[in-house]
């Protein structure tokens, strides 16, 4: 899974960090903060060491995080329960247990939560990354595959499915403000090329800028 270019996540390191057992207001400004899970919870602060806060309720387990560009919003994944492992167990098997979220996204500076996503009934929703200052994009798996890309979109309060291409095309994807990179491909075997795409999000301009063989991991 992706994470916000500029923030840190730190699992390995929260010794560090001295934790508070209360949610308390997170920094009008977070531009220049590192945000970090640690036992359940993101947490964002200062390089240094001070100014630690948790941004997330002490009472709920976040699995993963995502800020928006702008910071604006925060996305995580709230666990809801715990149910079995999809798969085929033998009879004296233990099956193991695999966490079920819900994704919960909030302001972080006010601590207000906007929209809880509940995942379908048998199935799993995570964040893949913010698309635009105000647009999340979601997706929805079985045990096994993804079966459907969806849209957050806050200044609707609503979410729509969008087709699988185009939602398999947004995972990989890299955005900056309202510009977004993407990679399309054209043609087979001999002539197969692969397209890097440069998107003006505000404008709706969408302009093919290179075009290789191979092109990876655009940035």
């Amino acid at each position: 899974m992706k994470r916000l270019a500029g923030f840190i996540l730190l699992l390995s390191i929260t010794f560090l960090w001295a934790e508070h057992s209360a949610l308390a207001q997170a920094p009008k400004d977070l531009d220049g903060k590192i945000a970090f899970l640690s036992k359940g919870s993101v947490w964002v602060g200062d390089p240094g060491g001070a100014g630690r806060v948790r941004i997330t309720p002490p009472d709920q387990q976040v699995e993963e995080f995502v800020f928006s560009p702008g910071l604006n919003y925060l996305a995580y994944t709230k666990i809801i329960a715990y149910v079995d492992e999809p798969g085929l167990w033998e009879e004296d098997e233990v099956v193991p247990q695999r966490a079920l979220c819900a994704i919960v996204i909030m302001e972080p500076a006010t601590g207000k939560v906007l929209k809880v996503i509940d995942p379908p009934d048998g199935n799993w929703i995570y964040p893949a990354q913010w698309t635009s200052p105000t647009q999340l994009l979601y997706y929805v798996a079985s045990g096994f595959d993804v079966w459907g890309y969806f849209v957050y979109d806050e200044r609707t309060g609503s979410a729509a499915e969008i087709d699988v291409e185009k939602g398999g095309r947004l995972m990989d994807a890299d955005v900056a403000g309202s510009f977004l990179l993407y990679t399309s491909d054209t043609g087979l075997g001999a002539t197969y090329t692969e397209n890097l795409h440069f998107v003006d999000q505000k404008t709706k301009e969408d302009r093919i800028i290179l075009s290789r063989r191979s092109i990876e991991n655009p940035k």
